[in-house]
């Protein structure tokens, strides 16, 4: 009844030598890497960020910098917003007299 459950290196890298585990492990490896490749990219990030993730440990530190730290373009969209509110205050009190 008392049987080892540990599993050794070994015995990791001859599962992955398998053509069709290795195939499958490496195809999930690249879908990760894209999805977060293309998050931060369109939080404002470099792209390059998305490849960190697969370093344990600054994965749960870049995670949490983009779960809840500021993003890039969310300043720009601030700034812009400010802009557009100012130039329809100016378009009201000065008419569209252009």
């Amino acid at each position: 009844m008392n049987q080892d459950a540990t599993i050794t290196w070994s015995q990791i890298t001859e599962q992955l030598s398998d053509p069709v585990v290795g195939g499958v492990c490496g195809g999930l490896a690249l879908l990760y890497l894209l999805g977060f490749t293309s998050i931060f990219a369109r939080a404002g990030f470099h792209w390059s960020l998305g490849l960190l993730m697969l370093i344990p440990g600054l994965n749960a530190i870049l995670f949490g910098l983009l779960a809840f730290g500021p993003w890039p373009n969310g300043r720009e969209l601030k700034s812009l917003r400010r802009l557009e509110s100012e130039v329809s205050r100016a378009k009201n009190r000065f008419g569209n007299a252009a």
